[in-house]
């Protein structure tokens, strides 16, 4: 596995939660505050443990926080601070969503990224809490374990959901049977949500081809079995582009959207090249 410097880390800080605060729904799931108390799912894991009400000011309130300190945990300003007040109120927003029987594939994996940097990251690079300390901008040679947890977090994802797939459906998974009846419950579920009609008539016609629907489970089954690899230099590239075009195809034929996921998939690109680049600028050196 790579070794990655503090000034690496400090650019994947920045990607990751410029990334996260683009894609993230955090005005949608504010909304939910105004949705009638009777429609809660208080049988739900999250909503039993955890139930709880907020008024529309609350949410919006929290909305707000999650906004502000992704942005300043983005720029490194009061990094540390930044990152547990994000990751409380992120987790209070996600957990008062779940309440309301939505199901939060999207959203459940961010949480816990959150907090490997809280834990992880003491000193990235490029911080504007350096500059208000009169420390270096830069801190080069000295590493990082951050980066390689991320990893190890987004390879387990997919890793628990292949062994949750088995555990629950058992052979009926790999023989495509459990994939079948997912599409058509989608198809029933969300009848008319998509513009283009040809996403509900690709559903069916995997339905219709069972030797289609069993190949597609079986990959979803490998690729995400074979995602440690993923850790691997040699396997890497083509283990993650598996699961990209894996959730890509989630996305076409169950209507799942995982773009959410974006902020996990950084991780994954080198910014050895971005990092050299910055620091040959004259202005930054000047920093």
């Amino acid at each position: 596995m790579k070794i990655y410097t503090l000034e690496e880390v400090g650019i994947y800080r920045i990607l990751f939660f410029i990334c996260l605060f683009l894609v993230i729904p955090i005005d949608r799931i504010a909304d939910y505050a105004t949705i009638p108390d009777w429609k809660m799912c208080e049988n739900l894991a999250a909503g039993y443990w955890l139930s709880f009400r907020l008024s529309e000011q609350q949410a919006q309130f929290f909305a707000l926080l999650t906004k502000i300190t992704i942005l300043s945990s983005a720029v490194g300003f009061v990094t540390a601070y930044s990152y547990w007040i994000l990751f409380v109120s992120i987790s209070v927003l996600l957990v008062y969503w779940s309440q309301f029987c939505y199901t939060t594939h999207e959203l459940t994996p961010i949480p816990l990224a959150i907090l490997l940097w809280a834990i992880l990251d003491k000193s990235s690079g490029y911080r504007l809490d350096f500059l208000w300390k009169k420390k270096t901008f830069f801190v080069d040679k000295v590493t990082s374990s951050v980066i390689t947890f991320q990893q190890i977090h987004f390879c387990l994802i997919f890793f628990s959901a292949a062994l949750s797939k088995l555990i629950t459906s058992g052979t009926g998974w790999v023989s495509g049977l459990s994939l079948k009846n997912i599409l058509l419950m989608q198809n029933f579920l969300f009848e008319g949500a998509w513009l283009n009609t040809a996403f509900p008539y690709f559903n069916n016609w995997i339905v219709s081809h069972p030797m289609f629907c069993f190949i597609l489970a079986f990959f979803s089954l490998a690729i995400e079995f074979l995602s440690p690899l993923a850790l691997y230099k040699k396997t890497s590239l083509v283990i993650v582009s598996g699961l990209a075009i894996l959730q890509l195809g989630i996305l076409t034929v169950v209507y799942i959207n995982f773009i959410t996921w974006l902020p996990l998939y950084i991780f994954w690109i080198s910014v050895g090249p971005l990092n050299r680049y910055i620091n040959s600028l004259k202005f930054v050196k000047k920093i």
